[in-house]
């Protein structure tokens, strides 16, 4: 399923905007959420997201909270705002804008979804990309978080004169579905830790990504800490 979103999908970025002077989901009214939710349009489900383990993650948070806020620090999310729907609607980009949320046990399961998601993926194949000669340079590179929807590549490049390494870089980006979504590398927070030969060592990637939501029409920008390590050795 995950690629088959990255083939059918694939749009450019647009960024989530603040909209001035919004107030939370909470204090929206229920006849301003049913109106919004009418028009929306090009968003995904809860249901396509999660897919066949959709029921199995509804029953396990049903009733478990009473607000959004609380799925949110539970889940390890952040408040990241709200989406100007003026933006959203003047949008001409093809494919899926969001995800749609009708209420707190959808909220709870697809965060919780995601959490998991991105705590199973951060180890996988490397792939190398070597350089020629005794002044080389080789990248690493790995998937540090996959939401099958969408995944987070880690990166670490690093320069070596005769098998030591002198220089390192790190990057990540994103890929797959993320329409109106976003993901800022954290290149302060992310290092690289040599071994003692200084012939390898491990890359801890950080970054944030910031995922747009429909809470029952309302857009909101939930924010999650990504992190991701990266062995290597040349």
């Amino acid at each position: 399923m995950k690629k088959f979103f990255s083939l059918v999908l694939a749009v450019g970025l647009l960024l989530p905007a603040a909209l001035p002077g919004a107030v939370s989901a909470n204090n929206v009214s229920s006849a301003e959420h049913i109106s919004n939710k009418t028009q929306l349009e090009d968003v995904l489900t809860v249901k396509d997201v999660i897919d066949e383990d959709y029921q199995k993650y509804i029953d396990k948070y049903k009733g478990e909270f009473s607000t959004y806020e609380e799925v949110r620090a539970s889940a390890n999310f952040g408040d990241g705002g709200t989406v100007d729907m003026d933006e959203f609607d003047r949008s001409k980009s093809k494919g899926y804008k969001g995800i749609q949320v009708n209420d707190v046990d959808e909220y709870a399961a697809l965060l919780f979804y995601l959490d998991d998601q991105n705590n199973k993926h951060t180890t996988g194949k490397i792939e190398k990309n070597s350089g020629i000669g005794a002044y080389a340079t080789r990248e690493f590179e790995e998937i540090i978080s996959d939401t099958y929807i969408s995944w987070i590549k880690g990166y670490v490049t690093v320069t070596y004169d005769k098998g030591v390494i002198t220089s390192t870089n790190t990057d990540s980006s994103i890929y797959g579905f993320h329409p109106l979504n976003t993901y800022t590398h954290n290149s302060k927070r992310s290092y690289v830790d040599l071994n003692s030969k200084k012939n390898g060592g491990k890359a801890y990637i950080k970054g944030t990504l910031n995922l747009v939501i429909f809470i029952e029409g309302l857009g909101t920008v939930s924010t999650k800490e990504i992190n991701g390590t990266i062995s290597f050795s040349i």
